[in-house]
């Protein structure tokens, strides 16, 4: 099997069809894997009856809503027995021609020391994603600045900065679409399972540096994601800044010095700025 598409499914199953639909036009030699995450309505019965005489296609489920890393590596684990030669995962609300996908698979065994491999990221605007420099991890004080906010803005330049005037090497690559070589993907790890739903890509980014590889986006190429549109219909967004804080202090548990002091550091200012970020979204609210 040249290349298997994990699609994390929670609820969202018209988005989850859609996609795979997509895939299905020119999949080829691939397959789709869809895993649902214990979704509390009808979706796993309703991917199932839905592509129960696609070939191309499983439906499976986790059993348990375990979050984003524990759901796609239940289907890392399954899909070993079709021995991939590559994995992408991919969020359900991704748009792109499986012709990307064909690119990819021929340069990636092109690049000698690559991990995880991105198109550049849009939105439904067609204007590229913004970001936080993905060339590094975010540090500690990057951190303070998102739970304060002054860390929305975006640093983050696509520019090539490798003798292949294509690629960009960077250390973080968005969770939307991660396209990898199972067996390699398999080496590392997989996914931390820590977190729940934000961060992952941190602990990803650690383990490709650990392991001597590095991660790239491709940029000549790019895919749509129409942003979180499972997360924006199941969290508040109370909800996602506590999600969201709660993977940076694991971070800071797992893989930085000083620990303790750190993540004292993380909560004090979490806490103490969470009534003028209140008065905020009211405010917010208010204006629309």
């Amino acid at each position: 099997m040249k290349t298997i598409f994990i699609i994390l499914n929670y609820k969202t199953y018209n988005e989850t069809i859609a996609i795979a639909n997509e895939l299905l036009r020119g999949i080829g030699d691939r397959m789709i894997v869809i895993v649902d995450n214990a979704s509390p309505n009808e979706s796993f019965c309703v991917l199932r009856n839905v592509f129960q005489n696609e070939a191309k296609v499983d439906v499976i489920s986790s059993g348990q809503n375990g979050g984003y890393a524990k759901g796609n590596n239940f289907a890392l684990r399954y899909i070993k027995k079709y021995a991939p030669q590559y994995v992408c995962i991919i969020n359900n609300d991704v748009h792109f021609d499986i012709s990307l996908i064909e690119r990819m698979e021929v340069k990636y065994a092109e690049i000698k020391d690559v991990a995880f491999l991105a198109p550049m990221q849009y939105l439904v605007d067609g204007k590229p994603a913004k970001f936080q420099n993905l060339k590094v991890i975010p540090n500690l004080w990057e951190d303070v600045l998102w739970i304060i906010g002054l860390g929305r803005y975006s640093r983050h330049v696509y520019l090539s900065d490798s003798n292949d005037p294509d690629l960009q090497k960077v250390s973080i690559v968005p969770g939307a679409f991660l396209f990898i070589n199972y067996f390699l993907f398999e080496k590392i790890g997989f996914f931390y399972e820590g977190t729940f739903l934000f961060c992952e890509e941190r602990f990803l980014a650690r383990r490709v540096e650990d392991n001597r590889l590095h991660n790239y986006i491709l940029l000549d190429e790019h895919y749509i994601h129409a942003h979180s549109t499972t997360i924006n219909s199941e969290a508040s967004k109370k909800r996602q800044r506590k999600l969201l804080f709660e993977g940076k202090v694991l971070y800071t548990k797992c893989c930085r010095r000083f620990p303790l002091l750190k993540m004292g550091l993380l909560y004090f200012v979490f806490y103490a700025s969470m009534p003028l970020w209140i008065v905020v979204q009211k405010w917010r609210k208010s204006r629309v």
